[in-house]
């Protein structure tokens, strides 16, 4: 059972006594490795010189055998072939080339073709860039162009190198590639030293391997070069705010209110070294705005935070709120109205009557609608001012604005019909008459062909609303969309460059908005198939990425859609193209309404049927458009954006 290790005796001194035992202890038998052909015995086998051999040249025997020997390579022959003796070669131990060179000979010449250069087509690229460059110095699109080709080129492997299997060896680095942009950029702005958009680009580029201290002073230096440009100021004050090394509340606080007097100095004339730029006014409204979602309420001494104030208290259905603010915006508008400058305003009576109907006071709003028609006249169609207020009335007549209020078709149709005939109005009695249906529908087609011949403007947006509506009531849907489609195709669509200052109110966007309000509410009054309004909300969005109230309906449409690939690939595709916040915050709006949707399924009770597919990897997905959106220059300077992304 117990075993003992060694051969020493027990009870003896080591040091002084020892045992030798007769007998060896035996060998473990030792097992060999098979030798592999890597092995060195194997690597000295194989380099021992091969002995030939050749088969017999008697091949009697292998015919009755039923093979056919190979004959075997002699050495002998080819060796006295190659050695060639003549004059020149006299051993025979030279080759062909070298006995026709002694002879003063040349070899054949070979005619294989070279072979073609690689990267022909960035070659061509960058020529063409050069030649356009060259012939039209001021193009500054091109030049942005070229900026951006930079960057195809370092993907890209060396136009340099020899062979089409050689490994590039030369690899450009991120700050050679922003040396070469900003010396593209320094000789463009030495050809159009009055482009603000070449001078933006390369303080974005500087911002990459400059100190925060010497970018101020360029920027400083660019706002002094172009104090009249309303987008140049939005960019210094976004930098003014985004920079931690040389922000503060005070400093921020002085760059506004430089922007501001400045820009009122352009517009007002008093600085007469610069023109006014398109835009400006507006720019300012914008500055001053806070677009960041701080909670900071207005002043309660407009007409218009009361009126916001009252359509809140309506969606959220808060009574109490309503009633009391429904009656301090009545007095205000009651006072408003007393005011001998303000009794003729036709804007401010149709907010009135507005108020009134939305505080459910239908027929006092009528009484208010009837009697500002009346007010204005006969006019008609030439006024703008008129044709907005009825266009708002027959709209609430006829349910367009609320589907729950209104209904009264007719009375729509008499509002309208009654503006085209360019007559004292009368309030409404009846329905109106089929012969003065004709007339009017007359009348607009006829007006509305005149203004298409005229360039764009408001009074064409009010005026095809008009038509299309009364199209609507008396006709139908098709001949509504016709008319949409008559005014679109004639408006030209908003210019693509992002370096413009754009003005924010459009002909076209206007227009497009009114289809998709028509579309939307005949979808919801009627059995109506919903492709004409994806359709014309996709070629909106394409068009105006930034519109909030489009975006707002195609996240409404699409949510009753269980394909939701096709709205993810569609938002994907707006916002690669567009550098919009819109896509990215409707984008994460879409994700979250539909992780929710899909959570409140799975806590129902096991008796309830839902048709919604399961899906996973919403949160991840959410996450990663969170992550892409605050990577952009944008998105990191946006409040909302982040207060979005701690909230989830």
């Amino acid at each position: 059972r117990y075993k003992r290790k060694g051969h020493s005796s027990l009870g003896i001194d080591p040091k002084k006594q020892q045992i030798v035992w007769e007998g060896a202890p035996e060998k473990k038998p030792s097992h060999k490795k098979p030798e592999r052909y890597y092995s060195r015995s194997a690597v000295q086998m194989l380099r021992i010189r091969a002995e030939h051999v050749a088969c017999s040249k008697d091949t009697t025997n292998a015919a009755s055998a039923g093979f056919i020997p190979v004959m075997d390579y002699d050495p002998d022959t080819s060796s006295t072939s190659a050695a060639r003796t003549s004059w020149v070669n006299p051993l025979g131990i030279y080759d062909d080339s070298t006995s026709m060179w002694l002879q003063g000979k040349g070899g054949p010449e070979d005619k294989t073709s070279p072979a073609a250069p690689r990267d022909t087509e960035l070659l061509g690229k960058v020529e063409d860039y050069n030649r356009r460059i060259r012939e039209n110095p001021g193009d500054i699109q091109t030049w942005m162009e070229f900026v951006s080709f930079q960057d195809e080129l370092l993907a890209q492997p060396s136009m340099y190198s020899t062979c089409e299997g050689e490994v590039d060896s030369y690899r450009m680095s991120l700050k050679l590639l922003l040396e070469k942009k900003l010396s593209i950029l320094d000789r463009a702005i030495e050809g159009n030293p009055g482009s603000t958009e070449l001078k933006l680009a390369r303080l974005r580029l500087c911002e990459e391997f400059w100190e925060a201290p010497a970018l101020l002073k360029e920027w400083q230096k660019l706002v002094f070069l172009h104090p009249n440009d309303p987008q140049l100021w939005q960019k210094y004050l976004l930098f003014s705010q985004s920079h931690f090394s040389t922000f503060s509340v005070s400093k921020v606080i002085a760059v506004y209110g430089k922007c501001l007097s400045t820009l009122a100095a352009v517009q007002d004339g008093s600085m007469l070294s610069h023109p006014v730029v398109p835009g400006t006014e507006r720019s300012m409204c914008a500055n001053i705005e806070n677009p960041s979602g701080d909670e900071i309420p207005p002043k309660e001494s407009s007409v218009c935070t009361h009126f916001i104030w009252v359509v809140q208290c309506i969606g959220t259905q808060r009574k109490k709120q309503l009633k009391s603010q429904g009656k301090r915006s009545r007095r205000l508008a009651k006072s408003l109205l007393k005011e001998p400058w303000n009794r003729n305003s036709l804007a401010l009576w149709k907010e009135y009557a507005l108020l009134e109907w939305l505080l459910g006071n239908a027929e006092e709003a009528r009484k208010v609608f009837d009697a500002t028609i009346g007010l204005a006249g006969g006019k008609g169609l030439k006024d703008q001012e008129l044709c907005n207020l009825c266009l708002l009335y027959a709209e609430l007549e006829g349910g367009i604005t609320d589907p729950s209020e209104g209904g009264g078709g007719s009375r729509a149709v008499h509002i309208l019909a009654s503006l085209a005939e360019s007559s004292p109005y009368k309030p409404y009695i009846g329905p109106a008459q089929a012969i003065n249906i004709l007339k009017a529908r007359k009348t607009y087609e006829r007006t509305l062909q005149d203004s298409l011949n005229l360039p764009p403007s408001a009074s064409l947006v009010t005026l095809t609303g008009c038509y299309a509506l009364f199209q609507y009531l008396t006709v139908g849907m098709e001949a509504a969309a016709t008319v949409f489609r008559q005014v679109t195709g004639s408006l030209s669509p908003p210019a693509a460059g992002c370096g413009k200052w754009q003005d924010s109110y459009s002909p076209l966007q206007t227009v497009k908005l009114m289809q998709i309000n028509l579309f939307r509410h005949h979808v919801k009054v009627s059995v109506y198939p919903r492709a004409p309004l994806r359709d014309a909300l996709l070629d909106a969005l394409r068009l105006y990425p930034d519109n909030i109230t489009l975006w707002n309906s195609y996240i409404q449409t699409e949510s009753r859609s269980h394909n939701i690939s096709k709205a993810r690939r569609f938002i994907d595709g707006v916002r690669r193209t567009s550098d919009a916040l819109e896509p990215y915050l409707f984008a994460i709006r879409a994700e979250e309404d539909r992780k929710k949707l899909l959570e409140s399924v799975q806590r129902v009770d096991m008796g309830e049927v839902h048709t919604v597919f399961p899906e996973t990897g919403l949160s991840n997905r959410i996450k990663a458009l969170f992550e892409h959106c605050v990577g952009t220059e944008r998105g990191s300077r946006c409040v909302l954006l982040w207060r979005m992304y701690l909230h989830f």
